[in-house]
Order: C-alpha cells, then structure tokens, then sequence
C-alpha cells in the first residue's frame, strides 16, 4: 500500500507567515509517496483559533470536507470571516489513487496582518538636536498574565526588534523595500519566547536605510518607528503597548554616511564604545535616555509585509590577508558577494580604529580602487565585544583594503568626540556574510563540460546576490536599483533557480504604487526614476505571468492586470498607426533605448534598432496580455490583444522586413531573433530568416554573444525555441571578448555590467542566458497550460561534446530531477528522472524519423530511448514560456499517441 506524506505547508507562499495582507488567504502543501503514480484526488482543509479545535476535531474557522480535487497549490480559503490579528491554525488530509486518506499533516499558523492603517500608535524617532541616525528606542513593560505577545513594527528605515536582550529573528536588514512616499511596511514578531512574568525590556534599533530626504523627500530627518504590542487573551488580543511620547531614546554608535542615491551608498561610522553591547537591561539602563520626538507622518499607508526576510546566506572566508606597504591590509575574499564583512583586531584599546572600503574587482596590473563604498570603526576597548559589522548597511565585497588610524575619523566624528590615538598594527580576523532573500532550496546544474558549469554557477550565485528585501537589483552597490530592464531580462532565470514569489509580490506592490494616474510607468521601481525604454516598464506585464507560470501563483494576474491594461492604454496614446513613438523623458524616467550595453561593433543604439526593438516589446506585452486576460475570463480583452497584437505585428513587418535579404531591422541578432519570437516574419519565410540569421552569427560576429540586456534573453529564448544548441554551445565556449568564459578568465564570480568589465562585477546585465541550462540542455520545458509544473515536457538538446547532465528544481509540487547520458558510441539516451507528487512530465523521445512522447507520472524513473541527433524536420508544439514552442523535425505518424510509463509498465497509446 503506497504510504502518502504531506510536507511544506504554505500560507500566501510562505512559511507560518504572521501577519498576511489580506483576509482570503491561499493553502499550498506537498505530498511525497512511496509509490510510483500516486497522486491526489481530494483533500479536506481545516481552520481553527486554536491547535486544541483542530486535534479535537472541532475547527471554528473553517472545515471544506472532503473535496474532490488535485489542487494543492494555492488553494482558497472559504471559511468564516477574517479581520486584522487573527491568529489561525490549519493543517490538512489528502485522497490518493486508490482513495486511502492520509494522516493529518503538521499543524501550521498563519495571523493577518493589521490592515487598514488600524495600527496603534505614534511615529517616534530621536530629536535632531541627539544627532542620532541610528537611535535605540526602549519601553519597559510589565507583563504578568500569560498569552502569547505579538509585536507589530511599521519603521521608516531599517529596525531591529529585541526583547529582554535577544534578537527577535534571524532576518537582517527588516523591513523590505516599499516606495517610502506612498507605503510603509509592517513586519509582525512573535516575542513570546522571549517574554516573561513582570517587567520586560522592549528595544526597537532603528536605522535610516532608504529612509532619506534624497531618495523619498522624507518628512522627517532620521528614521521613525510606530509600534503595536499586543497580547492574546481568553477574549481575544488586546493592546497592552503602542509607541508614544512615554517611550525612550538613546543614541547609539552607528552613523550613517551615505545619500543612498547612484554612486553615494557610502556606509557606516560606527563608534563602539557608544554601541550597546548585550542589550540587558543592567546594561540599558547605564544610558543616557531622552524623550522621543514623536513625527507626524502624512500620507504613507502601512501595510503588512508579504516578503518572508533577508538572511545570510553563506559564511565566506578570506583566501588571503596581506599587509601592504603602506601599513594597511588587503583582504581577497576569494568571490564576490553581498553582504557583510566582520572584522576584528586583538588587543584593541578604547580609541584605536581602522577605516574599512570595498572593491568588487581589482584589474590586472591596476591597485585597489574604492568604489565609493566604506565603513570606519573606532573601538570600544573591550575585547570580547570589540568586533566591526554592519547593522543598517551592505555592501558588495571581494575586496577590502582595512587601513588602521593614526588620525581621527574625520570631522564628522570629531563633532562627536570619537578620537583614534593610536594605529592598529596586528593582522585583523576576518570573515564575510554573504545576504539574500532567496530560499535555501535552489536549483542546481552540471554537466560533463567544466566551462558550461562554471557559466552556470556565476550566474547562479550571481543572481542570488541580487535578490534581497523584496526585490531585484541592477548592482548592489553602485545603484542598488529595481531597474525593470534588469529584472525583466532575468525573470525567467531567478525563477528557474530559487523560488521567489514573494519578492515578486513585493517588488509589483512598489511598481503599483509609482505608476502614474495616466498609466505612465517610470524605469525604476521604487522610487522610480532611471535610464531604460519600453522594455524596462514591460516588466509590469511580464512578471506576473511568468509568477504564474513557474509557481501556479494567480495573486498578480488579479492584483495588477487592470494597472497592466492601463500601462498598454498610455503605450497605444504614444503609437501612430500601430507603431510606438518615442515618449518623452519625464521627472520619473529618461532615454529610449533598444538594448543596452551590447558588445562593442554591434549597433544597437540605431533608430532602427530602437524602433524595431521597442515595438516587438508592445507585441509580446500584447500576447502576454491576452494569456493573462485568458486565465482570468476575459475574453473580450483576449480577442482585443489579439487583433492589436496582430496588427502591431504587420506594422513592423511593412516597416522594417527586408523580405529580399531576408533580414528584420538592422539585421543585429537581438532584431532578428525579436521578431522571430513575436512572430513578425511570415511562417513560410521563417526558414530563410532563421539561415541568415545563424549566417551572421557566424560570419559577422564570429560565432560571438552579440546582444546587450535585452538580447540576452530574447536571443536565448530562440535559441532554445529553435533548438541550436550546437550555435549556443559555440557562443559559450568563446574565451575572447565577448563572453561569459572572458569574465570568468579574469577573475570574475559574478557576471559583469559591461561585456568588457567596466563599472559593476556583480549585475544584472547579462543572466538572461540562465534559462538555457534547464531548458535547453536538461530539456525541462514548462508547461504554461498546467502552471507551476504541474505538467512539463522534458526535451534536452545534446550539442557535440555534452554527453551528460543533471540537473534538480524545486516546484510547488516538490523536486523535479532530470538526468541525462548519451554514449558516444551508441544511438541512444539513458534518463533517471523524478517527478513530484500531483505532477506529470511528457519526455520527448527522438529515433527513426519521428519522435515519442513518453508520459510520466509521479515517481523516480530510468528510461532509455534511441536517440537520432539528423531529425530536424518535424514539427511539434507546446508552451514555452509565454508563447508556442516548436520543435523543428520530420512528420509523426497521425495514429501515434505516445507511451504512458506508470508504476515501470510501457503501455503504447494509439
């Protein structure tokens, strides 16, 4: 009898969340099973106030019964009424094939979150004549029943929240990123663990962030907090503390330089001996304590963070610490990262100090050059406490130059009375912590072929790096900007690699609240702003349908799809007989462009290009609309997308087809593989266009990567498409400029700005080529009719020299493995492949002039098929990405249907 197990229970996708934004809230939970093609045919969820109503058998909340259905994956709640704090327990059963039901799973929690600005309260911060950028705020509470204590925090900056000494969580770097003029965040703690009986000491230390005149023209010069505190009872929670004028201030020891705006990040003077130490309260207790300015904060909503928090991801150690010349220290991190570095000297004395600055890459023959980035300590004298390390800053480190003090720290802490007496000379102990917002549980990939792997860490590793506080970076240090470019060139790629709804979910609240009232949309969300073109805002439409492909999530499509008809309504204000003109540059956004930052000899800055470019972009936003107008029973506006789209594609056609020399535009590869995939060039002068582009590929740019930002993507998502994966391997495996092997023989671990190593080390130019790894050569292809991988097709592509792979992703459904070998020698393709429980996988199998579509259910299988690399005539089709998917082959006999493969038996469907 198959054993069924129920694991990773999930609430709005994310783990036990507390304090959702919304009182509809979605169930998503993983099965695992003993037996091949077990699957679920119903579940029953259940609701209460109370773990004792649901063990008992008695949930108030909610109880669906048994219900005939595969669903597992965001599944509605359709219980009783929900307001603001309440706190619910829900656990769930499932039916497998042979109708036997499951034990109960785990008992999970969720809370909603306070809503409609209900939060108690007054915004407090330090008075400016204290000069304190980073202020404790303290109250000491009394407590003596018992019940749980949440804490509700709503800063305008970063904080950090303790109580009776300890850390509330592990997350760092609280809250997310929201656009600060419009919307605040509110990140919900329980403290229970940590209260006791009697008099308990409350600490909220805040630090500006983003939180700066010169970013969101702030009301209040230094970062402000409003808090609720609130305990359950027998009749519910009641408020036992909120911030207010009976709080106390302390300045601390933190002081931040910078102006967060592009090249001004600076970091942090941090004077130790006016920093907290262990938070105690003997320890509070012996500062000097004011009475808090209390701010009036106008017109900025504050609503419950629905992004799960940043955590350190990996501990780095140095590969080498030298001392220089000049008396300073020269740390090589080994790999660039982002994140923190923690430093430390023996037998420091109250007063020595060193300044810290960092560098993502130091070129061959040139010095240490700083990027504008650097922190400067100054010791409190205690050695066990006597340790360097960012609280309200990162930074992107490979290097960093530690310069020990003879002089003071400058005039800004001579103001403050920090004076260094003497250099430190003894070699410093340091290790870096590197900070992300992704999951622990990514993806992964190898393959036979070293160089192929090696692209694919870097870029791996170069992603992760960018993701943190509910968003996407171009560069985490030179701009730390949610470029729409960047992200909509690596959207596909972040999301085949971690799962990341709920930085998407963040990242779209923020690009909601900077559209403007005529649907204009700037390049940068938030704050808005930026350098970019239609591309850039195309993201609003882009993101949440591929959220939606790759993890069944539905929440976008419903939240933004009227914002995103309202942003292709401003597009068609700006069109001329179906073609978009450039729009003007705006207080929120300036430039027009194609693509950005291509190699050097590829022209991607001509009118032509940009044209061309630009209008392909309203074409796919237009096809992407019509799939999300699809999902949500729109039909209308399907049919209307589809005739703008259509039109759209005919205009570019007249305008921009060369139908003699069989070229779209200026002929570069973005132009041509643009509207290959948008579907500008006629099906039956595809053929010659797709020659003429691998002609050009060859000859004029010597079998080279030829494409910026947007080509990146758009050129590997027809690659793939059109399954040349032999051009690809070839592009790849170039050592010269440009390419990713050119990054990585010098001395690159993230990929670049600029093709050439210009600028940023670590950004988000060039990661769009992600994808190609799972699509192309594991063959894992997702299936946009069954979203989240509920269906995919596993159909690798094997170029000469690659004779094996392996690869494993997470889905909502579980682990998806694939694995591949292919003897030289022998016509044929060996598998293992593991398919999660309430998925199926169509394995594409290639021999004899046709192909056979091998349907696998849930389970771990090992299959080997013939395999015919000469079939390239045969047509089929499936989804990819956002668009049909054609496999290029010789007719299939009409009376195939595939084989099924279920619990290891071969049955032939004809």
């Amino acid at each position: 009898m198959a054993q069924t197990s129920i694991y990773d229970l999930r609430c709005e996708n994310l783990h036990s969340p507390l304090g959702i934004d919304n009182t509809h809230p979605h169930f998503s939970w993983k099965l695992s099973s003993t037996e091949n093609g077990n699957h679920q045919t119903a579940y029953e969820v259940q609701v209460a106030t109370s773990v004792e109503s649901l063990t008992n058998g008695s949930p108030d909340l909610w109880a669906s019964g048994r219900v005939e259905s595969d669903q597992s994956v965001m599944v509605d709640y359709e219980g009783k009424s929900l307001v603001s704090r309440d706190l619910c327990y829900w656990r769930v059963r499932v039916w497998d094939a042979q109708g036997e039901a499951s034990d109960w799973s785990s008992v999970e929690r969720f809370s909603i979150g306070i809503l409609n600005n209900e939060l108690a309260g007054s915004y407090i911060g330090a008075k400016e004549e204290y000069e304190a950028k980073a202020p404790l705020v303290r109250k000491m509470l009394q407590i003596d029943t018992e019940g749980m204590v949440f804490v509700h925090v709503n800063s305008l900056g970063y904080h950090e929240l303790y109580v009776n000494g300890q850390k509330a969580t592990d997350h760092v770097l609280q809250p997310a990123v929201s656009q600060l003029d419009k919307r605040s965040l509110i990140v919900t703690y329980d403290v229970t663990p940590y209260i006791h009986s009697g008099s308990n000491d409350i600490v909220i230390w805040l630090g500006k962030g983003w939180y700066k005149h010169t970013v969101f023209k702030t009301q209040y010069d230094g970062p402000v907090v409003k808090a609720e505190i609130d305990q359950l009872g027998s009749d519910g929670w009641r408020t036992i503390a909120s911030t207010g004028a009976d709080w106390q201030v302390s300045a601390s020891g933190y002081y931040d330089t910078g102006r967060w705006d592009g090249l001004g990040f600076g970091g942090e003077l941090i004077d130790g001996a006016k920093n907290p130490h262990t938070l105690t309260t003997a320890e509070l207790d012996e500062r000097d304590w004011h009475r808090p300015c209390v701010a009036e904060i106008m017109g900025i909503a504050a609503t419950p963070q629905m992004f799960g928090g940043n955590r350190i991801g990996e501990t780095v150690q140095p590969v080498s610490v030298t001392l220089q010349s000049d008396g300073s220290w020269m740390v090589d991190m080994g790999k660039v990262f982002t994140g923190w570095l923690k430093v430390s000297f023996p037998n420091m004395k109250m007063g020595d100090g060193f300044r810290v600055e960092y560098t993502d890459h130091i070129m061959p023959g040139e010095g240490f050059q700083s990027q504008g980035e650097k922190d400067e300590y100054s010791s409190s004298g205690i050695p066990e406490h006597d340790v360097f390390l960012n609280k309200f800053h990162h930074h992107v480190i490979r290097y960093a130059r530690i310069t020990p003090f003879e002089e003071a720290l400058g005039e800004e802490a001579l103001a403050r009375g920090v004076s260094l007496r003497a250099p430190v000379t003894q070699k410093p102990e340091v290790a870096g912590f590197s900070i992300t917002g992704t999951e622990e549980e990514t993806s992964t990939f190898s393959c036979n072929d070293e160089d192929i792997n090696q692209i694919h860490d870097m870029i791996h590793r170069t992603v992760e790096n960018l993701t943190f506080s509910g968003y996407m970076v171009d560069c985490p240090h030179l701009e730390r900007q949610g470029y729409g470019g960047d992200g909509n060139a690596s959207i596909m790629t972040l999301q085949t690699m971690y799962n990341t709804a709920d930085t998407y979910y963040n990242w779209m609240q923020a690009w909601s609240d900077v559209m403007d009232d005529n649907g204009s949309l700037p390049y940068v969300a938030p704050a808005g702003g930026g350098g970019g073109g239609p591309f850039w805002c195309e993201f609003f439409v882009k993101a949440p349908w591929r959220t939606f492909l790759n993890y069944g999530d539905k929440r976008l499509l419903e939240r933004y799809y009227d914002q995103a008809r309202k942003w292709m309504d401003y597009v068609e204000s700006w069109s001329k007989d179906h073609l978009l003109t450039p729009w003007p540059d705006t207080q929120q956004r300036i430039w027009w462009l194609g693509d950005w930052l291509a190699p050097n000899g590829v022209d991607a800055d001509s009118e032509t290009t940009k044209g061309l470019v630009n209008n392909c972009v309203v074409s796919d936003a237009c096809q992407t609309m019509m799939k999300m107008a699809s999902v949500l029973g729109k039909e209308d506006d399907r049919q209307a997308y589809e005739e703008k789209a259509n039109a759209i594609n005919r205009a570019i056609r007249d305008k921009y087809y060369n139908r003699q020399a069989h070229t779209v535009g200026a002929a570069t590869p973005l132009d041509m593989s643009y509207a290959l995939l948008t579907g500008v060039v006629p099906e039956n002068e595809r053929e010659a266009v797709v020659a003429r582009l691998l002609a050009l590929q060859k000859e004029k740019y010597k079998s080279h990567i030829a494409v910026g930002l947007v080509g990146v993507p758009v050129f590997t998502e027809w690659a793939t498409q059109q399954r040349q994966a032999d051009m690809m391997m070839t592009l790849l495996k170039k050592r010269d400029y440009p390419g990713y092997l050119y990054m990585i023989d010098n001395n690159a671990t993230a990929t670049w700005e600029e093709w050439g190593g210009s600028r940023s080390h670590l950004h988000n130019c060039y990661n769009g080529i992600g994808t190609w790894f799972y699509q192309a050569l594991a063959g894992l292809i997702p299936d946009e009719t069954q979203p989240g991988y509920k269906h995919f097709f596993i159909d690798p592509q094997c170029p000469d020299g690659i004779t094996h792979v392996k690869m494993s992703k997470p889905t909502p459904f579980g682990p998806v493995v694939i694995e591949w070998t292919k003897e030289k020698e022998a016509a044929s393709i060996s598998y293992r492949i593991d398919v999660p429980v309430g998925a199926t996988a169509t394995l594409v199998g290639r021999h004899d002039g046709m192909t056979e579509n091998m349907l696998l259910q849930s389970g771990h299988h090992e299959v080997n098929l013939p395999f015919d690399t000469s079939i390239h005539e045969q047509k089929q089709t499936y989804r990819l990405n956002t668009r049909l998917y054609n496999i290029v082959g010789q007719q299939v006999d009409s009376q195939f249907k595939g084989i099924v493969i279920n619990n290891g038996r071969k049955e032939i469907r004809k």
